[in-house]
């Protein structure tokens, strides 16, 4: 796994005075339990727009896998890590203990690309190299993964004012990772506006910068270049 490069977008300058308030929340679609949110400043144009993608209502939001190592020669699976943290599946190789599970398992239990590792043999899976370390020592483990959320947001920021926003990313990757909100900055004003599940995260993984994807570092480069409009597609576990 190649090392993390990181970027730090943030300034000493204070956010703009403008009170923020909530004008719009609604529901739309239901079976799809996507909610919408616009936060607007007060005699200014639009602060941002946020939408909410979870798992289709009555399917599961996680699900077990039983992994046996030693009869597929391992797991198939290419991870996204989060600083040793949280690992979303890239990948799913063609061969493998996953591809093995997904031959007979249902179909809202198949792993697929984008859920993330929760747990392994009933421990959090919230340290990555101990659980790759304790697969490489093959056997049979039983996984639990979560299937992810969606947030949309597009966001504006003031003249002069930071983003605050710290990101970082493996160097093959196809996303970006938020390493830190810092406490000066359009994220940080938009968050203290927002509702819970809108807020902007660390650990959450960036997938599309101003509506493109692509390889992260080209993600890396639209953020770096970005005038005082910014849209992101951020992917976080589904809530229970």
């Amino acid at each position: 796994i190649a090392a993390s490069n990181e970027m730090l977008f943030c300034c000493c300058a204070p956010p703009p005075a403008e009170s923020v308030h909530i004008v719009q929340q609604l529901a739309v679609d239901e079976g799809q339990a996507w909610s919408c949110g616009r936060l607007l400043v007060a005699d200014g144009p639009p602060q941002g727009l946020a939408e909410v993608s979870l798992p289709p209502a009555g399917t599961k939001r996680s699900f077990q896998a039983r992994l046996m190592l030693s009869q597929a020669g391992g797991v198939g699976a290419v991870w996204d890590l989060f600083d040793g943290q949280l690992m979303r599946v890239r990948a799913v190789e063609p061969s493998g203990a996953l591809a093995l599970h997904n031959e007979s398992a249902p179909s809202d239990e198949r792993v697929a690309t984008g859920d993330f590792l929760s747990a392994c043999n009933g421990v959090d899976a919230d340290d990555s190299m101990l659980v790759l370390r304790t697969w490489a020592e093959g056997g049979t483990h039983q996984v639990t993964f979560r299937r992810p959320m969606h947030l949309r947001i597009d966001l504006r920021k003031s003249e002069g004012e930071a983003w605050g926003l710290g990101v970082g990313y493996q160097e093959e990757a196809s996303c970006m990772f938020i390493k830190a909100v810092y406490p000066d900055g359009a994220v940080v004003r938009w968050n203290d506006a927002a509702k819970e599940e809108h807020q902007i995260r660390q650990g959450d993984f960036i997938l599309e910068v101003n509506g493109a994807s692509g390889r992260a570092a080209e993600l890396h480069r639209r953020i770096a270049h970005t005038g005082d409009a910014l849209a992101l597609l951020l992917s976080r576990p589904a809530p229970p």
